[in-house]
């Protein structure tokens, strides 16, 4: 199968793709890795037919590790570098994004990529709080439950988001263009670049740029 890999498309490694392969991400979060910050992940996610149907974050720092079981559910469970990576026995906990408050919304901004034009797009919504984090974990984290959504309005690619967005959807989110459309995979016209997206705890809460 296919495996479309950062390192690779930057050295000018693209092998062809077909209706499945995988987008991977060895280090998510490179800024934050060189911070000595804890917040840095491993991303692999499996593409069928344009959707992530299959995804696994790992934050070795942190000992979490955040999968789908199947389409419609996600776990996680600590397990410690270089220990056994099986789930058999261990606590796998649901993963489930929350209920938003429309008048009191948390809202997950990237720690390194601030830019303007987020937070004019922000407010346009009745955001309470704002959080930041880097990587992938911002997908995991609203998966868990702990905030509403996570606008990404500069430049990514469909390794930084496809494993978070299958993790997303599997725990009750979604993960759209501005205009409301599904993010969509497989762009390799376009280098696999990702248009503006948000990330959102339940369905969109906004569906016009």
């Amino acid at each position: 199968m296919p495996v479309i890999a950062e390192e690779e498309v930057a050295a000018g490694r693209t092998p062809a793709i077909g209706d499945r392969f995988f987008l991977v991400d060895p280090l998510d979060g490179t800024r934050a890795f060189i911070r000595h910050s804890p917040e840095f992940t491993i991303n692999i996610g499996l593409i069928e037919a344009g959707r992530p149907t299959f995804g696994i974050i790992y934050a070795p720092a942190l000992e979490q590790l955040f999968a789908t079981v199947d389409l419609r559910r996600a776990v996680e469970v600590e397990i410690a570098p270089g220990a056994d990576a099986t789930l058999q026995g261990r606590e796998l906990k649901p993963l489930t994004g929350r209920d938003p408050d429309l008048n009191a919304l948390i809202a997950f901004a990237s720690r390194s990529h601030a830019a303007e034009s987020t937070e004019e797009y922000l407010k346009r919504l009745a955001i309470a709080q704002k959080r930041k984090a880097s990587s992938s974990l911002k997908f995991c984290l609203i998966a868990r439950g702990e905030a509403d959504l996570y606008a990404r309005l500069g430049e990514t690619s469909e390794w930084d988001t496809a494993a978070g967005h299958a993790i997303l959807s599997a725990a009750g989110g979604s993960v759209t263009t501005l205009g409301g459309e599904p993010l969509r995979y497989g762009k390799s016209d376009a280098r696999f670049a990702n248009p503006k997206f948000v990330a959102w705890g339940r369905a969109p809460l906004l569906t016009a740029p």
